[in-house]
């Protein structure tokens, strides 16, 4: 992440936050940040634990982002739940989310039983219906992931991220944009990104672009979705 404080210090302007500690609270925000927007970090194997310390939620709702007890990684996209292995399909049989209208009537209060849909109520939570009536094994999902707290320095030699290597310039022009005082002429990330790497920040415009593509592709998420997506361009 030495990338960093030179992609800084090439712009000729100061940290906002001249503490470390302040620092790695911007840097592991903007990570974070990173992953959502690009959704770079994707595993289909992440652990999901029906009976979060010992217990089934009443509602069938679950935080998609509570790595202590529930998830083996925190989610910022999920595509799809497996429960004993096999993926919960949506009404027209594709392996993914179901839209919550194509659930049946009253579905809040029916008898617990084996899951059979998940539905995303909010980007944090995912609703299985039926409540499941017992902790299931090899239960996983699928989906893109946060990337984990960076605990040291984040600009020290030797610092090492998740994502892959050939993202390493965009992530840390985009981590560097959120440690420099900006004017008002500079309002947009692409332009903030920009002003510091072009090829920086037309990356990063393309990764966001494939990843709204992924969103609305109906083979991954069981059927079309609507709604707008952040454009830094």
């Amino acid at each position: 992440m030495a990338i960093v404080t030179a992609a800084v210090s090439a712009s000729g302007r100061d940290f906002t936050n001249n503490t470390s500690a302040d620092q790695l609270v911007v840097a592991n925000r903007r990570i974070k940040m990173f992953c959502e927007r690009t959704r770079v970090l994707y595993d289909d194997q992440i652990t999901f634990d029906l009976s979060p310390n010992g217990s089934i939620p009443a509602n069938g709702v679950y935080d998609l982002r509570d790595t202590t007890y529930t998830f083996g990684k925190a989610i910022c996209w999920l595509d799809t739940v497996l429960i004993e292995g096999v993926p919960l399909r949506d009404p027209e049989g594709i392996p993914g989310l179901t839209p919550i209208g194509k659930l049946p009537p009253g579905y809040q209060v029916q008898a617990a039983s084996r899951p059979r849909c998940a539905v995303q109520l909010s980007p944090t939570s995912v609703r299985l219906f039926p409540v499941p009536d017992q902790s299931y094994s090899n239960c996983f999902a699928t989906g893109a992931i946060l990337h984990p707290e960076i605990n040291v320095a984040p600009f020290a030699d030797g610092t090492q991220l998740s994502i892959p290597d050939e993202y390493c310039e965009a992530v840390a022009v985009f981590v560097a944009i959120g440690l420099i005082q900006w004017t008002a002429a500079e309002s947009s990330d692409y332009e903030r990104m920009a002003f510091l790497s072009r090829p920086a920040a037309d990356q990063m415009q393309i990764l966001e672009n494939k990843a709204t593509t992924l969103k609305h592709r109906p083979a991954v998420r069981g059927g079309k979705r609507g709604g707008r997506s952040f454009s830094i361009g």
